[in-house]
């Protein structure tokens, strides 16, 4: 599952989802992705709020890296997904394109 917020263009993958674009970038899935993505700058706008909710269970979640390398801090639901903030899953898919990291990052996968 991959939804889209319309108002800041981020990203919730669910874990299945980040699962398969990491573990397939042999296939192109993450290459496939990456073309299809915006490439805005990430970071936080001032005045946007710190912390996101999971759009499944409307739990707070957790700030964390997603990967020793990545460079990246997402918003994570242990239950559901990760929220990445516009700019965020482009970053981290061209480091998994460039064989950056192997799985499994600092995420829990489910």
């Amino acid at each position: 599952m991959v939804d889209e917020c319309t108002n800041c263009l981020g990203l919730f993958l669910d874990h299945v989802a980040i699962r398969r674009v990491i573990e397939d970038r042999a296939r192109g899935r993450a290459t496939a992705l990456l073309g299809a993505l915006p490439k805005h700058e990430s970071g936080m706008q001032t005045g946007q709020r710190m912390y996101v909710k999971c759009p499944r269970c409307r739990s707070v979640m957790n700030r964390r890296l997603f990967a020793t390398g990545a460079g990246v801090i997402v918003d994570v639901c242990r239950a559901h997904g990760t929220f990445f903030d516009r700019g965020e899953l482009p970053a981290i898919l061209e480091l998994v394109h460039a064989g950056g990291f192997g799985w499994p990052p600092g995420v829990d996968a489910g």
